[in-house]
Order: C-alpha cells, then structure tokens, then sequence
C-alpha cells in the first residue's frame, strides 16, 4: 500500500504523455473486520456528512451492514481520488463536495466547471469486498470503462437445476459462445464466465448504459484464461496477472458510427486474493498506451482519513 507521497507521485506520472489508466481499489471491511475505520461512529458519521442528504438516507436504508460499507467506500473513493487529481496540486480551494452530471443511466460525470484543460474520464464498479476506480487523463482518451467480478460468485449460474450453458446463449457472440462450449468443467467454464461477464459489462459501464443494450453485439477474442492458482501465491500488486497480448474487441452493429476511427485498448487481468477479474476498456482517438494498467491498493484508513479532513 503507497504513503501518502507514493501516491501523489503514482498520479502525477499518470498524467504524462502516453501513460496507461490508473486503478484504484479499496477492500470493504466484512464480517470478519471487527475493528476497522467505521466501527468508530464519530468517524463514520463524518464520512457519511461528506455525501448529500440523499445519498447518506439511501446508505442508512441499506439492510446489510456490508452493502452500506461497499456504497459509502465507493462514493469517498470517487471523490477522493478525483479531488487529488483535479486540486491537490493547484491553487484552487478543493470544493465540498464535489458536482456532478448524470446521463440517463446513473452514471456520473465531472461537473463541466472543472474543466481545468485535463481530459480526465473514471469509472467505478463493485464486486464483493472490493470497490474499484479507473482513471486516465491520456489526452486521446475518448472513454473508460471498468468492471470487477468475483470468480466464486456465479454471475451466470449454470449448473444449478435446468440452467445450462444454452440458457445465455442469447448473451455471447457466436464466436464467445464456441469458445465456452469447449469447457465442461465447471470450475474452469464458472471462471471463464466470470471473464466474459466483466469484459461485457466493462463496456457498457465504457458508454455509460448499464446492461441497457444487447451484449451479443461485443465480441471479445484473445480472452485466455487468468491463472488463478499463481494468484494465491502472492506477488507486488503493480505485477498483477494480466492477459496477454491484449483482448480484441469487435463491434457488431453498435455504435459504429460513433467509434469509426477509434480503437479501444482491453486490458484483463486478477486482483489479489480474493480472485476479482478486473477488465477494464479505453477507447483512444490517437495513440494507444503499449502497457498495462497500473494498480493501487488504497487503505481505508488513508481513505477516511482525507475525507474527514475535507469535510467542512
């Protein structure tokens, strides 16, 4: 885990020309963490101060005490990160707290007022005990997209009682679906799946529409299997597994105006234990970074601190 400089560093080499995406994750506290940042209530509540009235009402409604950690990590990381990037090095006040704009599907985007001539794009997701953020300031980045999946989760359960591989077929692409055709093990077609899944909806989260959209038009090829057994042995976390050379993506009648000319980088790879596939896609008009994403594990403890800090 980086101090305090370390991290500063790690952005500011990610705004030079041509450096790759930058993501940034959080494990939640669960079950098992009897002492961690929250179970302080004085600093719980100022996180939770931090956010509007609507979100602290909607993360106090939560019926498990996981799910309301997950949605409160999420929100501080967004902004912690975003504020670090945009304020931390300039003259202006940091704002509290910070704007956004949503498209028609949730997702958020940077107020317009903080354009300071840095073509930033994020993008969050969840999964499990993890929250994760991906950012890029490469100044020919058009999109981001990222997408974590917990390979013991079943995001497609098949083997449970009259599920098979053929009821999501109308998910995949001909091609994907060959491929998974090839596996009758469970464990490795459960991890596959796991793989196909975070690549699907790393894009959608890319154009910003949810699951709102036929992912039969993705096709993903090049999509190996990550070794998750290697994993488990532990290794530097800029050094996570990743699939190599990169994953192709081909668009099937889907926005080909729109992305004409564009060439979208996918990266795949696996967070520490547990197993998380992390995929994450961004689409460049110009020149594409030859090297992967790079990794960083955030404390919670540096999380909660910084919150507090800039909470008026």
């Amino acid at each position: 885990m980086p101090s305090w400089s370390q991290l500063k560093e790690i952005i500011e080499r990610s705004k030079t020309q041509n450096a790759p995406p930058v993501i940034f994750y959080v494990t939640v506290p669960t079950k098992q963490t009897t002492d961690n940042e929250f179970t302080d209530v004085y600093r719980w509540e100022l996180c939770l101060r931090s956010l509007s009235l609507q979100q602290q009402l909607g993360i106090r409604n939560k019926k498990f005490l996981l799910d309301a950690y997950q949605v409160l990590i999420n929100k501080l990381l967004q902004d912690f990160v975003l504020k670090i990037y945009l304020f931390e090095e300039s003259s202006l006040e940091i704002p509290e707290p910070i704007r956004y704009t949503y498209n028609e599907f949730g997702k958020p985007l940077l107020s317009p007022e903080y354009d300071l001539g840095m073509n930033l794009h994020f993008s969050m997701s969840n999964s499990a005990d993890i929250v994760g953020m991906v950012v890029t300031t490469h100044p020919a980045a058009r999109r981001i997209g990222i997408d974590l999946s917990n390979t013991n989760d079943d995001v497609l359960p098949v083997g449970d009682p009259g599920v098979g591989l053929e009821t999501y077929e109308s998910v995949f692409f001909p091609s994907e679906y060959q491929h998974l055709q090839l596996y009758k093990d469970d464990a490795r077609l459960k991890l596959l799946l796991n793989q196909y899944w975070a690549l699907k909806e790393s894009y959608t989260k890319l154009l910003g529409v949810g699951l709102n959209m036929d992912l039969s038009r993705l096709e993903f090829s090049g999509v190996n299997f990550l070794d998750v057994e290697a994993n488990k042995l532990g290794h530097p976390e800029e050094q996570i597994p990743w699939v190599g050379p990169p994953v192709e993506l081909r668009l099937h009648d889907i926005e080909q105006a729109l992305s004409q000319g564009y060439t979208n980088r996918v990266d795949l790879g696996l967070l520490k234990s547990p197993n998380i596939v992390v995929s994450t896609i961004c689409e460049y008009d110009g020149t594409v970074p030859d090297s992967t994403p790079v990794v960083v594990n955030i404390p919670l403890s540096m999380l909660v601190e910084f919150t507090i800090t800039h909470t008026k």
